[in-house]
């Protein structure tokens, strides 16, 4: 059996398992332990994050970290790892910070221009942070770096020095 009839065996699967919640749910389970095809990864995440399945984050750690191994030949672009996160969102613990403030920090660049391509995975780490209430100073600091960010927050710092003058001056007087 090639290797796209046996994605689309196990597709066919999982999705007949549908009238069986309980069935599926072990089956996808076992897909994130055992799978690594970008086609059946992607669903079986999918179907993970519409149900946070708690029993399931073992397998979301192991995946992501696959993934992560060689990023650039396993998932170029951070496409899976950020589906990963999103998965992970949910149910995640605090443990999980470091995982999250890593994927805010990478930066990958492909060929054949160099063109940095992880802005998706930054922002799943950055969302994952949110919410375990840890997007403070820490994940500030992750992204001040950033040169799209840092021109964010020039223009913000701007805007809020023009505010500030325009509310305290009127006609050269305080208020």
């Amino acid at each position: 059996m090639d290797e796209q009839t046996k994605h689309q065996a196990l597709l066919h699967r999982l999705l007949s398992l549908a009238d069986q919640p309980q069935e599926q749910i072990r089956y996808v389970l076992e897909l994130l332990e055992r799978e690594r095809g970008i086609q059946v990864v992607s669903i079986a995440l999918a179907y993970v994050t519409s149900v946070a399945l708690p029993e399931a984050r073992p397998a979301l750690l192991r995946l992501y970290d696959y993934y992560g191994q060689v990023p650039l030949k396993r998932d170029a672009g951070g496409r899976l790892r950020s589906s990963n996160l999103a998965a992970l969102q949910p149910i995640a613990h605090l443990t999980d910070r470091s995982l999250a403030e890593h994927a805010a920090m990478t930066y990958e660049f492909l060929p054949p221009k160099k063109e940095e391509c992880a802005g998706g995975l930054r922002v799943a780490g950055l969302s994952l942070l949110e919410t375990k209430g840890e997007i403070l100073l820490s994940a500030f600091a992750l992204v001040q770096h950033d040169p799209v960010v840092t021109g964010l927050i020039q223009q913000l710092q701007q805007k809020q020095r023009l505010h500030t003058r325009d509310r305290y001056f009127v006609n050269g007087c305080t208020k």
